[in-house]
């Protein structure tokens, strides 16, 4: 592994959520705050690299055809520690107006729902689609759905 810069104020891993974990075991203990984008996780798994850990999890499968205003991605952060918990609110700050700070108990109940709700979705079109290609109607004609906003 390369040197780490232990100049830096934040270190961010941004990586699939599976090997958050295992990478953060290959770290040595950090003297910035660290965070994760992790939403399946806790923020506790980087407990060892730095009390001040924290995570900063997007609620958004990003596709390129339907791109959000980037201001409404709803943002979550989960931390018991004060600092991490300012230093997560910046930076989500910096891109989203829509931050929440939940619990570590909280998460994985609202990461459950976003992928229900988004993988539920996805199905519901995949069929639909499949229903429309056997009578030979075009996809596009669902697309005011998909890129429709929905009010749960």
């Amino acid at each position: 592994m390369a040197q780490l810069d232990t100049t830096i104020d934040v270190l961010l891993i941004a990586t699939p959520d599976d090997v958050i974990q295992q990478y953060a075991e290959t770290l040595p203990e950090m003297p910035c705050a660290v965070l994760h984008t992790a939403g399946s996780l806790p923020s506790s798994v980087l407990q060892r690299l730095n009390p001040r850990h924290a995570s900063i999890w997007c609620i958004y499968s990003i596709r390129s055809e339907n791109l959000p205003l980037h201001r409404t991605i709803p943002v979550v952060i989960e931390s018991e520690n004060p600092e991490a918990v300012q230093l997560a609110t910046t930076l989500a700050q910096s891109f989203s107006d829509a931050i929440y700070h939940l619990e570590a108990a909280q998460k994985p109940v609202v990461h459950l729902g976003a992928v229900l709700a988004n993988n539920f979705t996805n199905h519901l079109f995949a069929i639909c689609e499949e229903l429309l290609g056997e009578v030979q109607i075009p996809r596009e004609i669902l697309f005011p759905y998909s890129k429709k906003q929905s009010r749960i």
